[in-house]
């Protein structure tokens, strides 16, 4: 299911990690739909401090780690537009979070290649049906092409079949590939790229190498040369002053500048990694936490109730800021 690509927010959340310490024993129980978005929260915590990237689960579950709600996922599996395996999303949830690996190009490999991460989501509209978005079509694909600026625009399901699985060799035009890539100009599962060879994304790459300067290869560990970003665990960082993966920045440690710290914190002015600002501390742009900086105040303020007015959605407790009116209203959902 294409909605699942939580992996790469994980990667992208952190740099890289210090030790696979043993996991715990994964949870077996399904999800419920509407736990879906915080048992990904919950799991991305886990991982987080498991692998050194935050101090403890609690702290990283207070900060927004860009895990979006999706309420019309939600309100299409109620309403029978969308058919939500709770036993998949347990079961993909585990294969990427709670394996032990801290290894950030594994973590990305594990969301494409388990097959239960393609399942969770299953589409009850049949070809030519009313749809708002891809799920909830039993081919997987809606035709929104002809919608122009009313976000609750209802388009027309494609196709009457799911889209298969597919191996090396075999079309991916309408197919997810397994053990392999899609590779765009073909529209063929490609085998996956050695190391050596050149790469577009690390997607591309045998497991546990990562594309980088566009050269398939394992990615530096702790103690070894690096440049800029590339570390390959979650908890470690490439370190401006010595360039090579050093443990990352957590609450109190000393930082030079921003990438030696974790992204939930920033470099204070004392030369120390802190929370970026929370709910009533003084901001210049964002703040960590689900509050928003206000350009009135500079103050990291609330979530506004319907009517205030906003700038951004993220001002707005119900999530929403209309455009027209520039206030919070209920937000529209689509199915």
């Amino acid at each position: 299911m294409r909605a699942l690509r939580i992996a790469a927010i994980t990667v992208a959340m952190c740099t890289a990690c210090g030790s696979d310490a043993s996991a715990p024993p994964p949870d077996d129980t399904p999800v419920d739909i509407d736990q879906y978005q915080s048992a990904f929260i919950d799991a991305i915590c886990r991982l987080a401090a498991r692998c050194g990237q935050v101090d403890d689960v609690a702290t990283c579950k207070s900060q927004d780690v860009g895990v979006n709600p999706r309420f019309d996922l939600v309100a299409a599996v109620k309403a029978g537009k969308v058919i939500f395996h709770g036993d998949k999303a347990r079961e993909c949830i585990n294969a990427t979070y709670a394996s032990g690996s801290c290894e950030a190009a594994q973590l990305t490999f594990a969301s494409l290649q388990t097959p239960a991460c393609l399942e969770v989501l299953e589409g009850a509209v049949p070809g030519a049906g009313a749809c708002a978005f891809n799920e909830e079509c039993i081919s997987q694909r809606c035709d929104r092409s002809m919608c122009t600026g009313d976000p609750c625009c209802i388009g027309k399901c494609m196709g009457a079949s799911p889209p298969p699985f597919a191996h090396v060799g075999e079309s991916c035009e309408r197919a997810y590939c397994i053990e392999s890539f899609c590779d765009p100009p073909t529209t063929t599962c490609h085998a996956y790229i050695p190391a050596g060879a050149r790469c577009s994304r690390a997607s591309t790459c045998e497991p546990g190498l990562a594309c980088d300067s566009g050269i398939c290869q394992t990615p530096p560990g702790r103690g070894q040369p690096c440049h800029y970003n590339n570390c390959g665990q979650l908890g470690t960082t490439c370190s401006t002053s010595s360039s090579t993966c050093v443990a990352v920045g957590l609450l109190g440690d000393p930082c030079h500048d921003e990438l030696d710290c974790s992204l939930i914190y920033r470099c204070g002015g004392d030369g120390r990694c802190a929370l970026k600002p929370q709910l009533g501390d003084p901001c210049t742009s964002g703040c960590g936490d689900y509050s928003f900086c206000s350009p009135s105040t500079s103050i990291c303020t609330a979530p506004q109730p319907n009517g205030a007015s906003c700038m951004a959605s993220s001002w707005c407790a119900s999530h929403w800021c209309d455009d027209a009116s520039n206030t919070c209203i209920d937000r529209p959902i689509c199915i």
